[in-house]
């Protein structure tokens, strides 16, 4: 897919031939609510993480 010496270039009439994959709109749902979800949880965790670190600093300073 890519020419040229060390400065690497998209070798364009390859690249309009590559197949890309279409989703259905029901696994573009399904990851679409699996991404979303991660990031609830993530957010969830870093809360967690800081009501944590903040007992643990009132515990250890009284």
């Amino acid at each position: 897919m890519s020419v040229g010496g060390k400065q690497q270039e998209y070798h364009a009439k390859l690249l309009r031939e590559l197949p890309v994959p279409v989703l259905t709109q029901l696994d573009r749902d399904r990851i679409a609510d699996t991404v979303r979800a991660a990031y609830k949880k993530r957010g969830e965790a870093d809360r967690k993480e800081d009501l944590g670190l903040a007992k643990l600093e009132e515990a250890v300073t009284g």
